[in-house]
């Protein structure tokens, strides 16, 4: 009945033409319980409900000012809000829709003391009035997705004032940088979500009301060793609940190990809530002066690796620029070391200066010195960086002066703002050698020994560094690790391997990981996926040495050769030029060198060249992309991680060996595109089809490409590990294949085991239909089984070689003959041999 009166009351002044003076909202007494998810459409606007405004551009949520005049900002967290009451609540936005116009969208904006906002002329404060009449109303769109306005961004809106439904002289609510008491301005010019200009994009947040009276008002009081670190009033619990995580405020530099009520009921008296907590500092903190913990001191980081220096006693410290990436330790002049805690503050030790002297302000600037006060310093949290972690801001006790880097004396002085020019950042002592040498030395993820960038040494060749890298990563503010690191990995007397042209690669993303293991630029069916992928270039193959579909030819381009064509090793064919969009179906194979691509490979870091950019023909980076694109190879304009590579020579190719429990050996068959020059883990033979039986050949000047080879290692070797390189030596009538071939059942021999096990390894036939890449096989043979024939079958007495001219020597016709040839088979008083 109540609000049927009002509703009469307001109708019935309405028709009179009297000027409505509105009402202030009726949220006295109660608090912000929630803020739900942003309004998606005008149409989802609720005239009954509270709003958060948030400007996206600027990162802040307007708010009523004191006198109810205008509005001012808040930057915080949205949850932030949640359990707020009082000023707090000056945030709260109520909509009222204009039923004078025919346009839904058209709404008028309400504060806290019932002030209605007016609609902005361009770049003019925003200001509250007390009538709807006098303030306009604003028409409420979604903003769009490309400059064609053809569609619509659900969630971000634009907010056009106006006074008319025809009006177009009036702006958009936008937000001022440079004047904080009147930072919402209006703005005649729509934007674009992504465009990097949304200060006139708002969203809209529902948020609940509800009354004190459920809710306990309560002081946080966080605690570090049992003290009072710091104390946060009338905060907001519900009674009758646990204390959710949320209620509790995360203050900078520490870490909220447990507090009171996390698991109990909030009682109707509770007026404290105490919480255990831990530092988390962006330093590393020393427990006395006789063990100091050095570290140098950037600052002013967007302006340079610049560093902390002592230029002496009761001096201005300096600042210098130094880069990070030193073969050694730095200067103790550079390190620096910090004792004390968050509570009673911080002194500051320089390590050239010594521990009986502290960095302490003097007037306006910032020394070492022996005086002992002005001493103990106290963090802030920087303005200037997402990541606040990792840094701060330094000032006195009850003293907002900040240490700050003067730029033009390049001196540390004071200064009120937690700017970039404020903000410090910390490297340990051993940082920067650890950083530059984990690269070379094949630590970490960083990359394999073996690849371009690293040292061209083996594993135990590096050992020295590498044990020494890993005692300074244990602790990398030992000086001494440090300093032993620094020393030898500086005088390291191996070269880098460096990037040559003409020769064989595996392409690393230095980003894309399957199973933990980093994506390898290549070609088909990865069989740990399900998708068929197919024979194009992809990069869904996890890093692997026994892939030779992973190898990649990188041959000068002849008309730039500051560029090269990518030729995959088994395709024997060239990567085409790269997809300008990720719509397309990625990279394709292509047969001629006229419609290859041609790539500049550009190392991420010029001193230090290790990951490479390689730019496309038609401008755009090689990336790879992830799964939701079938890992495919696109262009890229933008510089992100999956568009770097590693290159890594193919100097060896993995392959592994059958083992047979009947046989004293293991066996295995490769093919290959390119010629091997020796094998480890086996011996390699060439073969030569005879009758019934395959002739081998140890292959001792290597194989040239193309030809079939025969691996046989020690009984029970799981593998062998053959070398690219120069070889000569060829086999006779076996055949192979460097991609799936496909051939008719029982139509080829390929090496294996009798199905019982009961026989030798030999060529049986081959009852599938598929032969795997950089495999051998027989055509055309004469029997369903062909031997092996190492010079030891039956019939077959001894092997001579050609300096061997004991008894004369007949041809298989029974010709005498005068000179045997290699690899001919021959008989000798009556018995015969094979000529190695």
């Amino acid at each position: 009945m109540k609000r049927i009166t009002s509703l009469f009351i307001l109708l019935m002044v309405s028709l009179l033409g009297v000027t409505v003076m509105a009402q202030s909202l009726d949220i006295q007494g109660k608090f912000i319980k929630s803020v739900g998810s942003p309004v998606l459409t005008p149409g989802n606007i609720n005239e009954s409900k509270y709003y958060i405004l948030y400007n996206t551009g600027r990162n802040w949520f307007p708010y009523e000012n004191e006198d109810t005049t205008g509005l001012k900002a808040i930057s915080q967290n949205l949850n932030d809000f949640v359990n707020t009451k009082d000023d707090k609540l000056k945030v709260i936005i109520r909509f009222e829709q204009n039923r004078t116009t025919d346009d839904t969208r058209h709404y008028y904006l309400k504060t806290v003391s019932g002030k209605y906002l007016k609609a902005p002329t361009h770049n003019s404060a925003v200001t509250l009035v007390d009538s709807k009449e006098e303030a306009g109303f604003f028409l409420i769109s979604r903003t769009y997705t490309s400059t064609a306005h053809t569609a619509f961004n659900d969630g971000y809106f634009f907010l056009r004032g106006k006074t008319s439904e025809d009006d177009k002289t009036h702006a958009n609510l936008n937000g001022n940088p440079t004047n904080h008491a009147t930072p919402v301005v209006g703005w005649a010019t729509d934007t674009i979500v992504g465009t990097g200009s949304n200060n006139s994009i708002y969203r809209i947040y529902p948020v609940t009301i509800e009354e004190t009276s459920t809710v306990a008002t309560v002081t946080l009081k966080y605690k570090l060793n049992g003290k009072i670190y710091q104390e946060i009033p009338d905060v907001l619990v519900e009674k009758g609940k646990p204390v959710p995580s949320s209620a509790i405020t995360q203050l900078p530099y520490i870490r909220i190990d447990s507090y009171d009520y996390q698991n109990e009921n909030v009682p109707d008296d509770l007026s404290e809530i105490n919480i255990t907590c831990s530092p988390v500092l962006p330093f590393q903190v020393s427990e006395n002066t006789d063990n100091l913990k050095w570290q140098s001191v950037e600052i002013h980081r967007n302006q340079g690796p610049i560093k902390w220096k002592y230029a002496g006693d009761d001096e201005a410290i300096s600042t210098v620029s130094l880069a990070n990436l030193s073969n050694k330790v730095y200067e103790d002049a550079y390190l620096w070391a910090f004792t004390g805690n968050l509570i009673d503050g911080f002194k500051i030790h320089n390590k050239a200066a010594g521990a009986d002297k502290w960095v302490r302000l003097s007037g306006d600037y910032i020394q070492i010195s022996a005086t002992d006060d002005n001493n103990l310093w106290f963090l802030k949290q920087t303005r200037s960086y997402d990541d606040k972690t990792d840094n701060c801001c330094f000032h006195l006790k009850n003293d907002n002066r900040l240490i700050n880097r003067f730029a033009p004396e390049n001196k540390l002085k004071t200064w009120t703002d937690n700017d970039q020019g404020s903000t410090c950042h910390f490297m340990s002592v051993a940082e920067p050698v650890l950083n530059r040498a984990k690269k070379q030395i094949g630590r970490g993820e960083v990359l394999p020994l073996g690849a371009v960038g690293t040292f061209n040494a083996t594993a135990d060749q590096l050992k020295p560094i590498t044990d020494a890298y890993d005692a300074a990563l244990a602790d990398p503010y030992d000086f001494e690790k440090a300093d032993l690191l620094g020393k030898l990995y500086s005088e390291a007397p191996y070269e880098l391997i460096k990037f040559v042209p003409n020769a064989y690669y595996r392409i690393v993303n230095a980003s894309r990981k399957i199973n933990g293991k980093n994506c390898m630029l290549g070609f088909g069916v990865y069989n740990e996926e399900t998708m068929p992928l197919g024979n194009e270039p992809m990069s869904i193959v996890p890093h692997t040495v026994g892939n030779v579909n992973l190898i990649w030819y990188l041959e000068q381009d002849v008309n730039n050769e500051d560029r090269v064509h990518f030729k995959n090793a088994n395709m024997g064919k060239y990567m085409s030029m790269l997809p300008q969009s990720n719509e397309d179906p990625g990279a394709k194979f292509v047969e001629t060198i006229s419609s290859a691509g041609s790539f500049l490979l550009t190392p991420k870091e010029a001193e230090n060249s290790y990951t490479f950019k390689i730019t496309g023909t038609l401008g755009g980076v090689m990336h790879q992309t992830a799964g939701g694109n079938s890992w495919r190879i696109f262009n890229y304009d933008f510089d992100d991680p999956a568009s770097y590579w590693y290159l890594i020579p193919a100097h060896y190719v993995e392959v592994p060996l059958l083992s047979n429990g009947n046989d004293d050996a293991s066996y295995a068959t490769a093919y290959f595109p390119f010629d091997v020059a020796s094998c480890e883990g086996a011996t390699m033979y060439t073969g030569k089809v005879n009758g019934e039986n395959v002739d081998l050949y140890e292959a001792t000047e290597g194989v040239a490409a193309n030809n079939a080879i025969i691996l046989k290692g020690e009984k029970g070797a799981q593998k062998a590990t053959i070398f690219l390189g120069e070889g000569t030596g060829t086999s006779e009538g076996l055949s192979g294949t460097n991609v799936i071939k496909n051939v008719a059942a029982n139509s080829v021999l390929t090496l294996g085991r009798s199905t019982d096990n009961s026989k030798g390894t030999a060529f049986y036939t081959f009852t599938g239909t598929s032969i795997n890449a950089n495999k051998a096989y027989i055509e055309n043979a004469v029997s369903q089984a062909l031997k092996l024939n190492f010079g030891e079958t039956t019939g077959i007495g001894s092997i001579v070689t050609d300096n061997d001219s004991e008894g004369e020597i007949y041809d298989l016709s029974g010709r005498r003959i005068e000179s045997v040839s290699k690899g001919g088979l021959y008989i000798r008083n009556g018995k015969k041999i094979i000529v190695k």
